[in-house]
């Protein structure tokens, strides 16, 4: 493998990020905004607005490609963030607006904010041809490591309970479930998943 670099995202990354965040949970992208979801990932990521946005995020990068994402994020950076997410979701829907805010509001209990003094990591996603090779690992390691020297008490992750690979890499890291929580978002084959809170404690 070639040299593998993490960068913090760029507008001009958005093209290729997008589909990767959406592939981190796209029954709750899907169950909050609809066919849109890809196009509202993209767009936000492109102008950095709000949670989505490029700045918001680190990726990394494999031969000149984008081929990784994940975002790393405290409360008050949420906080800040806000009304971006906001911006992004009216421009996008309009008088539909209200309807997805709801939505996003049950997404939101099933996977809440973090709280003070962590770290959330949200929106992970590999290039499908490069999973199983580490740059997952490369890049969470990496920021816990950040995550330790800039202070923060612990750091936080939802993953969905039927994803067992995904929380098997998160515990070699030492993170542990701290709380199991189901959902009431969606119904049958659009049910989003009931999630873990997995959380990597410093103290």
């Amino acid at each position: 493998m070639s040299e593998l670099l993490f960068r913090r995202g760029r507008a001009e990354d958005a093209p290729a990020a997008a589909p990767l965040m959406y592939a981190s949970g796209p029954a709750a992208f899907d169950y909050v905004f609809g066919p849109k979801a890809l196009a509202l990932l993209e767009s936000s990521f492109e102008r950095d607005e709000g949670i989505f946005g490029c700045t918001n995020h680190e990726v990394g990068v494999l031969d000149r490609r984008v081929v990784a994402v994940g975002a790393f994020y405290d409360a008050s950076m949420l906080r800040r963030r806000g009304p971006g997410t906001m911006r992004a979701i009216a421009r996008e829907y309009g008088l539909g607006a209200p309807r997805v805010l709801v939505r996003a509001l049950a997404v939101e209990a099933l996977m809440p904010p973090p709280g003070e003094g962590e770290l959330y990591v949200a929106h992970l996603g590999v290039e499908p041809a490069l999973r199983g090779q580490g740059i997952m690992t490369r890049m969470l390691e990496r920021n816990v490591e950040l995550a330790r020297k800039r202070g923060y008490e612990a750091m936080t992750l939802d993953v969905a309970r039927n994803n067992p690979g995904a929380r098997r890499l998160y515990e070699r890291l030492g993170f542990r479930v701290i709380e199991l929580r189901r959902s009431t978002a969606g119904e049958g084959a659009a049910r989003v998943p009931d999630h873990y809170r997995m959380k990597l404690d410093f103290r």
